[in-house]
């Protein structure tokens, strides 16, 4: 009996025959550094959500929650990047623009946490 489907000519191929060249280690700094970049913004934008606490001043008041969730995207998106450059060197791949995958990842949970902050402040 034919098999319809042959695996084995359809296997990945885990090397890249190409040699790295020096355009590979300027994507992946550009890729690094844009992923801090929009990381230490993420940071700094997180006060904000101080914006929806109560009045009296006391910095995030009862938002904190909102603020736990952003800094725990900031630790996931850097948990992806580097499971990402990781399995890139592992299969002996470019990793390229790979540190930039936990741009996504930042703002997402940053936006998040102010939709939570919004939330908990018309909850009061």
């Amino acid at each position: 009996m034919a098999r319809w489907f042959d695996f084995a000519s359809r296997r990945p191929e885990w090397r890249d025959p190409r040699p790295a060249s020096p355009l590979d280690l300027l994507r992946t700094v550009a890729g690094a550094l844009f992923a801090l970049l929009v990381a230490g913004l993420a940071v700094a934008l997180v006060p904000l959500y101080g914006l929806f606490a109560d009045e009296r001043g006391d910095g995030l008041g009862e938002v904190w929650p909102a603020a736990l969730i952003a800094w725990g995207g900031l630790v996931f998106g850097a948990v992806v990047a580097v499971s990402h450059v990781w399995e890139r060197v592992r299969y002996g791949r470019p990793i390229g623009w790979g540190p930039a995958v936990a741009v996504p990842v930042i703002v997402e949970a940053w936006l998040l946490g102010l939709v939570f902050a919004l939330a908990l402040s018309e909850l009061r």
